[in-house]
């Protein structure tokens, strides 16, 4: 037998291969979909969980630092929680391509060279884009509440960094004078000369020159008591969209 006739013998044709092909695509089509409706979903069920425990005073079931006598007093507010107006600028998003990742915190733009400087940003975003960071490196935006789209103001973002790393400030004299009628003013006086006390009102020492505000951490707490529900959550609701299940 000639080595022509057994080469011969193997020669085999394989049809279907382009209807594969597009059934293939359409596939992983519909697998990414799956995926960014639940990171979606996932994203916004997480963005109203963290602004409602901010307004409770306790991202992650951990309780700010109280306000301040003062500062409980000066907004005729005294019960109200510390950085509760913040929970207005949380916001979400979703990166609908490889590394795929939600962020939730105070998000906003980001440019490359301001992610090398870890400007504005609640924490540092990593470049997803360098090839010198790990792929872990960039897959966890959420942790650290920043993002790439324009979606939270620089005004929420730059509150939210100075308040979670804690900070001093100056008194100036027109704060000084603001302070002092704000304190001197809950005495209301009738119209016979006397006192009526409408609250408690206070005072300012002459050698207060600054305040100091305490660091009152919002994002760490919040991921670290809910990173696991929230994988477990993504994961569950994209088998649910591939079943075709509602989520």
């Amino acid at each position: 037998m000639s080595t022509a006739a057994i080469n011969s013998g193997f020669s085999a044709s394989i049809k279907g291969v382009k209807a594969v092909d597009r059934y293939l695509v359409k596939e992983e089509a519909r697998a990414q979909k799956a995926r960014n409706t639940a990171l979606r979903v996932e994203g916004y069920r997480l963005k109203n969980l963290l602004q409602k425990e901010i307004r409770q005073g306790a991202p992650g079931g951990r309780q700010f630092t109280p306000l301040s006598w003062i500062a409980r007093r000066i907004w005729r507010r005294p019960n109200r929680k510390p950085l509760d107006q913040l929970s207005k600028g949380v916001r979400y998003d979703v990166n609908p391509r490889e590394p795929y990742a939600v962020a939730v915190g105070f998000v906003g733009p980001m440019t490359w060279s301001e992610a090398d400087l870890g400007l504005g940003y609640v924490g540092r975003r990593v470049n997803q884009y360098s090839p010198d960071l790990l792929r872990d490196e960039s897959l966890n935006p959420l942790r650290r509440g920043i993002s790439r789209s324009n979606i939270s103001s620089k005004k929420w973002r730059r509150l939210a960094d100075m308040h979670q790393e804690g900070f001093t400030h100056e008194i100036s004299p027109r704060k000084r004078w603001w302070i002092i009628n704000r304190g001197a003013g809950l005495i209301k006086r009738s119209s016979f000369g006397r006192e009526d006390i409408a609250d408690t009102p206070f005072f300012l020492r002459k050698n207060t020159r600054r305040f100091t505000t305490p660091a009152r951490k919002i994002i760490g707490p919040f991921w670290q008591a809910h990173e696991m529900p929230a994988r477990r959550n993504i994961k569950r609701n994209f088998k649910a969209k591939l079943a075709g299940r509602r989520i």
